[in-house]
C-alpha cells in the first residue's frame, strides 16, 4: 500500500513566497536587535524562563521565516542573511 504524504504546508509556504523587499531587511535588523536586547537580560530565573519559552521561539521563526519566504534569484542571496545571523550564537 502506498503512502501519501501531506505536503499541504509545503504548498502553502510555496502560495505566500514574494520578492524580497525593505520590509524583510528592516525585520532582520529588528530580530538582530531583539537578539541584542534578549541577551542583555539579567541571569535570574525569571529571565531565562522568558529567553528560553518566549524569545528564542520567536526569533528563530523570524530567522526562518527570512531564510524561507522572501524569494531571491540564486543561492548565495537566498542563504546569505541565515548565514550572518547563525554566526551571532
Amino acid at each position: 500500500m502506498l503512502v501519501r504524504h501531506d505536503v499541504h504546508i509545503v504548498e502553502t509556504i510555496r502560495y505566500y513566497r514574494h520578492e524580497a523587499h525593505p520590509l524583510d531587511y528592516n525585520f532582520a535588523a529588528l530580530l538582530i536587535l531583539s537578539i541584542a536586547l534578549t541577551l542583555l537580560t539579567p541571569l535570574s530565573p525569571g529571565y531565562r524562563l522568558f529567553r528560553k519559552a518566549v524569545a528564542g521561539p520567536l526569533i528563530a521563526c523570524g530567522w526562518l521565516y527570512l531564510a524561507w519566504v522572501p524569494y531571491v534569484r540564486n543561492d548565495a542571496e537566498q542563504w546569505e542573511v541565515t548565514i550572518l545571523a547563525s554566526k551571532q550564537f
